[in-house]
């Protein structure tokens, strides 16, 4: 009985890290949109995409993703939701 409880616990904790990912400064909003519109660039530059961002109701761009893992794996990233 004791051992769901104890599984539910870690995986809440476990997750609570990913609830603060913003940026906490005007400088760090910055960095994060100029690596957005160079990754946004860079992807333009593949045939067949720019029609992909012009048509799009929304996307959304994270310019590093950081992976890891012991057991259980996890995923970071910082990014924008662009919509329209």
């Amino acid at each position: 009985m004791r051992t769901p409880f104890v599984i539910a616990l870690m995986l809440g904790l476990a997750l609570l890290p990913g609830c603060s990912t913003s940026p906490n400064t005007a400088a760090g909003e910055r960095a994060l949109d100029d690596e957005c519109q160079y990754a946004i660039n860079d992807f333009k530059r593949f045939k067949g995409l720019e029609g992909f961002f012009a048509e799009s109701a929304a996307y959304a761009v994270f310019p590093g993703v950081g992976k890891g893992g012991l057991i259980v794996g996890a995923a970071y990233g910082d990014g924008q939701l662009y919509q329209g």
